[in-house]
């Protein structure tokens, strides 16, 4: 069943938008894999980042009085020349005891990183900022089951995967519209 939504290119970026437009906010909930999304919503002068589940996909902001600024890297961030350069002595600490900086914090004071499975919203008409998390890895009890079963379920699993990836990449080859 078609709803109207209309795709000019075999492009799965192109569906994002759409997705948008159709379900709101929670459209993030749909999507699988890895992946960085921003999305300008011009009406309600929002703009959204989010990060794929496990955070594969990069995504880094700075906002100050003035600006908001996103991209995928720091030095892209830095190449603006209007993000500060200073350091975060707490995330080099971090960085040195853990061998990463957790949470939002990088290494510099004015850039934050996208949490994996959250979605932040910038409000650019009253200068926001909001995060939700949309995802957190369910805590499962482990199984004892056979050798068996193991490899029967993740055959399952692995099948699945592939096909649901290779269905993904013929539909939009074939130009398909949103439904």
């Amino acid at each position: 069943i078609s709803r109207g939504h209309k795709l000019k290119n075999n492009c799965d970026g192109e569906v994002l938008p759409h997705m948008y437009e159709e379900y709101g906010i929670d459209f993030i909930t749909k999507l699988e894999g890895m992946y960085a999304v921003a999305i300008v919503d011009l009406k309600k002068h929002k703009l959204l980042l989010t990060r794929d589940r496990i955070g594969e996909k990069p995504l880094f902001y700075s906002i100050n009085p003035e600006q908001f600024l996103y991209a995928s890297t720091i030095p892209s961030l830095l190449s603006s020349r209007i993000v500060s350069k200073e350091i975060d002595l707490q995330s080099i600490a971090e960085f040195f005891t853990f061998r990463y900086v957790p949470h939002t914090n990088t290494i510099l004071k004015s850039v934050k990183k996208v949490e994996s499975g959250t979605i932040v919203v910038f409000d650019y008409e009253t200068w926001t900022l909001s995060t939700r998390a949309y995802w957190k890895p369910q805590i499962i009890q482990p199984q004892i089951i056979s050798e068996e079963k193991a490899i029967e379920d993740l055959q399952t699993l692995l099948f699945n995967s592939v096909k649901l990836r290779t269905e993904t990449d013929r539909s939009l080859k074939l130009g398909s519209s949103l439904s």
